[in-house]
């Protein structure tokens, strides 16, 4: 490996200060492409192509659960309002869990692998919405959150429905052209 200087990153706007370039050591056919690079760096920390793939969906779970966390307790917690916070959760959710594909490996084995994520908020939304109806539960934080009149029954409709589109859309367009 030698000393490489990286190009400039015009995205991030740091290259007008100089902060973008920066002297590392790495293979030259890395430099410039993160996704590369990152690649790289997972296949070399699990060199298993399995391993790889369940450490990200167990990451995407987790960041997809505190994701959900987070808005859920803000609104439970009345410090923005439940209507902001189903719209937080719904813009976000599967741009950001499509942002995270390419930490997956290209084995056939990472598109289902992938799909686990959206299954498992699927779990969790059905769950949270067969619970009797006035009952207490742990998931009253997500349902006031992913609703719009606090109905558990509602956690079954739309916020199930664009689940299920997320899991097919993984299943069906991992990693595809869009």
């Amino acid at each position: 490996l030698r000393q490489v200087q990286l190009p400039a990153l015009p995205l991030c706007g740091l290259s007008r200060c100089g902060l973008s370039r920066m002297l590392v050591d790495v293979d030259p056919s890395y430099v410039g492409d993160t996704i590369s690079r990152l690649d790289v760096a997972l296949t070399a920390i699990f060199p298993i192509a399995i391993q790889r793939n369940t450490a990200c969906a167990v990451t995407c779970a987790l960041a997809a659960s505190f994701w959900v966390w987070i808005w859920s307790k803000l609104a439970s917690q009345e410090l923005i309002k439940p209507t902001v916070s189903r719209k937080i959760i719904h813009a976000g959710s599967a741009p950001l869990f499509m942002l995270c594909w390419p930490l997956f490996g290209n084995g056939p084995s990472a598109c289902w692998i992938a799909s686990l994520v959206p299954a498992l908020q699927m779990v969790r939304l059905v769950r949270a919405g067969r619970v009797q109806e006035g009952s207490v539960g742990k998931d009253d934080g997500l349902i006031k959150a992913v609703s719009r009149t606090g109905s558990r029954a509602e956690a079954l409709g739309g916020p199930l429905l664009y689940t299920i589109v997320l899991l097919i859309a993984t299943a069906c367009g991992f990693r595809s052209v869009v």
